[in-house]
């Protein structure tokens, strides 16, 4: 018999004996204790199977008690927690006292944890739940929503906390922290002002450091690296800013989870973003010798060294932005200059450092984004585009589309045509602008696009004609449309490349 099979016995066990249902403890118990009881069912025989039922479980006296408590907590709570406006303060931290509070360490009643936070955010006590944060329970078992109900009352200190010691982060919590500290209200100005006086304090205590005399050279010179450290932190960063220091300092949070939620961000989200992480490449390269000091804390009381991000998360965080919105940052005009500054920023630091991967694999990047900028502005098409009077708007995932085609793939792209009236017809849709558009298409793609995959039909009406989906594929048994020749090498963001003559042409209008 397997050990499998022995397994499976001892779980099964006898058919006739009733079945037990496991005890939901909600504490932490004294297991040494417990196991030392247990002996085997029916004697230790000599041949018997190797896997047998263990009996005389007993749960130690003190261990019952506290699972009772936090039961009884827990349904007091419950009742009072469904109507929350008949409950004030004393009464809430009444029940509290009932609980014993060696006993907090080692609850792992998620629901306890829950609804205390909960209890929390509805009465204000914002000093209990940073508490409840500090110990690391509300990481674990914390409330589903408990990040939206912070963000909602904008404590924004509490969310900082919440990154640095919160494990196991959601990618829908990240996404709602990084959107208020990337657009931050009017009610979180307080909590971004208290994170603002802790770095401030910080600062204030490494300068003070840095010029104690009387200390060791090495305690001395771990001083200077802290308060330039702190200094590159703090000056030319927002209050808003400073928030965004705590998630990329942090180890407890996925790169999957980041990119997932930086995938999601807005416009100006995204255009903040780029611009605080160039802020971070212009200090690293601004302040060549600084470098990360973690036992600043231990040493010296600088806990805010810690929270620090350093070149390398930067870069990393940069990366990520860089992949999630590829198509977006080389269509919108208003990003060129930021990736361009940022692309001489990161040469700069290559330039007099040894790269490290995630440095290397952004100016890979970055020099892509620029080519193309480069090879838009100057292109034909775009020209063809702006006497055409039409504007275009890719339909399909835009990141989809730039992945494929650097790769060298050649997938179908969607497009969408809108008519924009030119000066001489506002407002009308007449068919010799029709066949003018028709004819210059003809002209740039070689005539090798159906007509009636992209033919606009005319209302008569004197309105805007609806947008037309056009399908560009690859024309059946022509042999110039190859993916990896070096005519069809750069990526275009309206369509679809096609191949007139010796050069690639951009169809999109």
């Amino acid at each position: 018999m397997t050990l499998l099979d022995n397994i499976t016995k001892a779980v099964a066990g006898d058919a006739t004996a009733a079945p037990t249902t496991g005890s939901k403890f909600s504490v932490v118990l004294n297991a040494p204790e417990d196991f030392h009881g247990l002996t085997p069912e029916g004697g230790d025989l000599p041949g018997a199977s190797p896997v047998t039922r263990l009996a005389g479980w007993r749960i130690q006296e003190a261990d019952a008690e506290a699972i009772y408590s936090v039961q009884k907590l827990v349904k007091k709570l419950r009742r009072k927690l469904k109507n929350p406006n008949t409950m004030d303060r004393e009464e809430f931290l009444g029940l509290l006292g009932s609980f014993p509070a060696e006993r907090l360490g080692s609850v792992t009643d998620g629901e306890l944890v829950g609804l205390l936070a909960e209890g929390c955010v509805v009465l204000g006590l914002w000093e209990l739940l940073k508490g409840l944060i500090l110990q690391g329970h509300v990481g674990w078992f914390g409330a589903s929503d408990l990040v939206e109900k912070l963000v909602e009352r904008g404590q924004s200190d509490l969310l900082c906390l919440y990154v640095r010691h919160a494990s196991d982060l959601r990618a829908s919590e990240l996404l709602l922290i990084v959107g208020h500290f990337l657009s931050p209200t009017r009610n979180s100005r307080e909590g971004m002002l208290k994170v603002r006086k802790e770095w401030e304090s910080q600062c204030l205590l490494a300068m003070e450091k840095a010029i104690q005399k009387g200390v060791h050279e090495k305690v001395a010179t771990l001083a200077r690296d802290a308060s330039i450290l702190l200094m590159m932190a703090h000056d030319g960063f927002s209050s808003s800013e400073l928030c965004l220091h705590y998630l990329f300092s942090s180890s407890n949070i996925d790169g999957l989870v980041m990119s997932s939620a930086i995938s999601k961000l807005g416009g100006l989200e995204l255009l903040g973003l780029i611009r605080y992480l160039k802020k971070w490449l212009e200090k690293y390269e601004r302040f060549p010798e600084a470098c990360p000091v973690p036992e600043a804390g231990k040493v010296l009381g600088l806990k805010a060294c810690e929270l620090v991000p350093s070149l390398e998360s930067v870069a990393r965080g940069l990366g990520l932005v860089i992949d999630e919105h590829y198509s977006y940052l080389v269509l919108n005009s208003q990003l060129h200059e930021e990736v361009k500054s940022a692309w001489r920023i990161v040469s700069s630091l290559v330039s007099v450092t040894d790269p490290c991967c995630s440095i290397a694999d952004v100016i890979e990047k970055l020099c892509a984004i620029i080519a193309i900028e480069q090879w838009l502005e100057q292109s034909i098409c775009f020209k063809a585009r702006r006497l055409a009077g039409f504007e275009f708007k890719i339909q399909n995932d835009k990141k989809y589309i730039y992945l494929k085609l650097i790769t060298g793939i050649w997938p179908p792209t969607i497009v969408r045509f809108r008519h924009r009236p030119s000066d001489s017809a506002i407002g009308s849709q007449s068919p010799a602008i029709a066949g003018f558009r028709h004819r210059l298409l003809e002209s740039i793609v070689g005539g090798r696009i159906p007509e009636t995959d992209w033919r606009l039909p005319d209302s008569g009406t004197g309105r805007r004609n609806p947008p037309l989906t056009a399908r560009f594929r690859r024309p059946t048994g022509d042999s110039r449309w190859n993916p990896t020749s070096d005519n069809l090498r750069i990526p275009a963001p309206a369509a679809g490349i096609c191949h007139c003559g010796r050069s690639p042409a951009i169809v999109g209008f």
